[in-house]
C-alpha cells in the first residue's frame, strides 16, 4: 500500500523560506585541504561562529540538527596557537590555559552566548543537549525513525510522548506567530495553527507531502558559512537547517520521493 503512495507525490514549489547548511563532505575535510577537521573534533566555537554570522546576516531563525551531549575538557592545538598569539606576557597565557580547567569551558561559553530566542535544539527520548545550551535555546524533540519495517520515512509525529511538541510545529509557529498570538493545538485527528492553517493527522502522526527530490533546497557548506564565504542575502529572513550530508556522518535516510537517494 505504502508503495503505491510514491507515485502520488508531484513537483511542487520549494518554500522559499527554508536553506540548509549541510555539514558536507568539504566541512570535515582537514585543515590542509580546506576544512575544519573531522567532525568529532570541531570545537564548539565553530558553531557559535556560524550561528553568528547566519543571525549577522538577518536570518529568522536556526535549527540545528546537532546534539551537544558532552561538556568539552581539553584544549585544542588550534585554541592553544590563539592563546599564545593573544598572550603578551607568561602569567596571560597562564591564566588562559587555567581559563580552560573552570566551571564552564570557555568553547562551551561560546556556544552557549550564540544561542537565544531564535536558535532551537532537538532531543531525542534519552538524548539532549548539556542544560547550559537547552537553557540558552528553545528545544523540541525528534523521532523521526522509519516506523516497523518500513525503509523510508513517510511521516513525523507531532507531539512526543504526551504534551511535548516535536521540532517541526514549534519551528513553524515560530515563523509564523513569533510575535503573535499561541497557536497550535491538536483537535482530534489534526494539529491545527489557526482558521487557515491546519495539519490532517494519522495516529498523531503528519504524512509529510515531499516536495521535491533530495538536495532541492538552497544549501551552502559549514566550512563556507564558517568561513564568511557566504552572501548575506542567502540568509536574509530564512529558516536556517543545519545539519549533515556528509555519508561518513550517517544522518541519511530514504523517502518515499526518491527511492534511488538519500536525504
Amino acid at each position: 500500500g505504502k508503495k503505491l503512495t510514491h507515485g502520488l507525490y508531484s513537483q511542487r514549489e520549494l518554500a522559499e523560506e527554508i536553506v540548509i547548511v549541510a555539514i558536507d563532505d568539504a566541512s570535515i575535510q582537514s585543515f590542509e585541504n580546506g576544512g575544519l577537521g573531522f567532525f568529532t573534533s570541531w570545537p564548539k566555537g565553530f558553531f557559535a561562529d556560524v550561528i553568528n554570522n547566519i543571525r549577522g546576516a538577518g536570518s529568522h531563525s536556526i535549527f540545528l540538527d546537532v546534539v551537544f551531549t558532552t561538556p568539552t575538557q581539553s584544549v585544542s592545538f588550534l585554541e592553544l596557537g590563539e592563546l599564545a598569539n593573544d598572550s603578551t606576557t607568561g602569567d596571560e597565557f597562564t591564566e588562559g590555559i587555567l581559563s580552560y580547567i573552570g566551571d564552564v569551558h570557555p568553547q562551551d561559553a561560546l556556544l552557549a552566548e550564540s544561542l537565544g530566542a531564535d536558535t532551537f535544539l532537538l532531543e531525542y527520548s534519552g538524548v539532549q543537549s548539556l542544560d547550559i545550551f537547552l537553557e540558552n535555546s528553545e528545544r523540541g524533540f525528534s523521532q523521526v525513525n522509519p516506523r516497523g519495517n518500513e525503509q523510508a520515512i513517510y511521516s513525523v509525529p507531532i507531539l512526543f510522548e504526551e504534551n511535548q511538541e516535536t521540532l517541526a510545529p514549534i519551528i513553524v509557529r515560530d515563523f509564523l506567530y513569533r510575535n503573535g498570538s499561541e497557536a497550535g493545538y491538536l483537535t482530534g485527528d489534526s494539529y491545527q495553527f489557526d482558521e487557515q492553517r491546519e495539519i490532517p493527522l494519522i495516529d498523531e502522526q503528519m504524512i509529510i507531502n515531499y516536495s521535491a527530490k533530495s538536495y532541492s533546497y538552497p544549501m551552502v557548506s559549514f566550512v563556507d558559512v564558517y568561513k564568511n564565504r557566504v552572501d548575506s542575502a542567502f540568509f536574509e529572513d530564512k529558516i536556517v537547517l543545519i545539519g549533515a550530508t556528509s555519508p561518513l556522518l550517517q544522518d541519511r535516510h530514504f523517502t518515499p520521493i526518491d527511492a534511488n537517494v538519500e536525504m
